[in-house]
């Protein structure tokens, strides 16, 4: 995002731990310094997880008012997939890149 877009940014980060989370201090410090950036953390070994659930609880809007773009492992991404189209999200508005862990 360039300084001044004004569109709000809901950037979930799911990793199974917080020591397994490439990056996240170089996230906290650019969501500081972006306001219209929330980032929301789900560690898996906190018992937090990414599902359609915690975005219900997290996310101000309905599902549907959203565009959704989602990186991670297969099966992850295929599961919050048929989430969103249980609710009503149009696969228009889901972008998705999926990878492997070797």
């Amino acid at each position: 995002m360039q300084p001044g877009d004004p569109r709000e940014v809901h950037f979930v980060y799911a990793a199974r731990s917080r020591n397994e989370a490439l990056f996240l201090d170089e996230l906290v410090t650019r969501v500081e310094k972006t306001p219209n950036v929330t980032l929301h953390t789900l560690f898996s070994d906190e018992g937090e997880f990414a599902r359609i659930d915690a975005a219900r609880q997290r996310l101000p809007d309905s599902l549907t008012q959203y565009e959704y773009f989602m990186c991670g492992p297969r099966p992850m991404v295929a599961a919050l997939m048929r989430g969103l189209r249980s609710e009503g999200v149009r696969r228009s508005q889901i972008h998705t890149e999926a990878f492997e862990f070797r």
